[in-house]
């Protein structure tokens, strides 16, 4: 119990904790939370609040555990807020060579990737197929937000549509009266 009140307190005493460094102390308060000592001493307490607590900082402990598996570089970069939680947690999957490999990524191109660009990643590695040149293509591909979109108000075209084409059709509808010109 001492060492999981030592860990809150210095925790709480830094203003600026670099995500890397909350990163290790959770990781180190997660140690805490599954060691045998502390899994007895829980079963002999009967402190409801002290179970909830543990309960409700599982999961946040557990995604910043995530972050120690990360190569300094990309943990450098999340620290400095150039890749978000999500995206540095799935590549923390990836192993060190695929990880360096999306470091040098994001120095040739400077840009970082998405979490459904990492999610797309951590997939390849778990199948055994990620190689540098699928990093550089996954990476390469244009973001969700990214992408053009149009947008047209339905009120304005309903009009302009003749009332047979039923509402799933008229992007085709449209299309095809566009290229006809």
């Amino acid at each position: 119990m001492n060492q999981m009140l030592m860990l809150d307190s210095n925790i709480q005493q830094r203003q600026n904790l670099l995500p890397s460094e909350k990163a290790f102390a959770y990781k180190m308060r997660m140690d805490v939370l599954n060691s045998a000592w502390y899994k007895s001493r829980k079963q002999k307490s009967s402190n409801r609040e002290d179970s909830n607590q543990v309960e409700d900082c599982r999961v946040q402990l557990r995604q910043f555990g995530r972050l120690n598996y990360l190569v300094p570089e990309l943990l450098e970069f999340f620290d400095y807020k150039f890749i978000a939680l999500r995206p540095a947690i799935e590549l923390s999957y990836l192993d060190e060579d695929s990880q360096r490999d999306v470091v040098d990524f994001i120095d040739e191109n400077e840009s970082t990737p998405s979490h459904g660009q990492t999610v797309i990643l951590r997939k390849l590695f778990k199948e055994g197929s990620l190689t540098r040149e699928k990093i550089y293509t996954v990476l390469s591909e244009p973001k969700g937000n990214q992408r053009e979109k149009i947008s047209i108000n339905l009120d304005k075209i309903r009009t302009l549509i003749p009332e047979g084409v039923p509402a799933s059709r008229y992007e085709d509808y449209i299309f095809s009266i566009l290229t006809k010109n």
